[in-house]
């Protein structure tokens, strides 16, 4: 199959966004068994939450850089505000999980 150069960076970008996709997903698998194994070792729920955090953070950057190549991909203007919108929802979500871990584990108490 002979591709044409539209057509070979079509799905050269195609290929990344599968990557990057699939590197976000790996990332949460990974870091939640990160977190089940610091909790099997007694090591506490704030370091597990820690590494499930982290993790997330990671995979949400590569689920932005998906979303990115995608605009790449196809810049018309009807992806580039679907897919603005998303970058906006996973920014604001990046910051409350840093917010979350900055901010300690919460004090219960009378």
């Amino acid at each position: 199959m002979i591709f044409t150069p539209p057509e070979a960076i079509g799905a050269l970008l195609g290929a990344a966004v599968w990557v990057l996709e699939v590197a976000s997903t790996i990332t949460i698998l990974g870091g939640a068994g990160v977190a089940v194994v610091t909790l099997a070792r007694g090591r506490g729920i704030t370091q597990a939450r820690h590494a499930l955090s982290n993790a997330i953070l990671l995979a949400l950057d590569f689920a932005i850089g998906a979303d990115i190549v995608k605009v790449a991909a196809n810049p018309e203007l009807a992806t580039v505000l679907v897919v603005g919108g998303v970058v906006a929802i996973r920014i604001a979500l990046t910051l409350v999980i840093v917010w979350e871990l900055r901010r300690g584990p919460i004090r219960r108490g009378l």
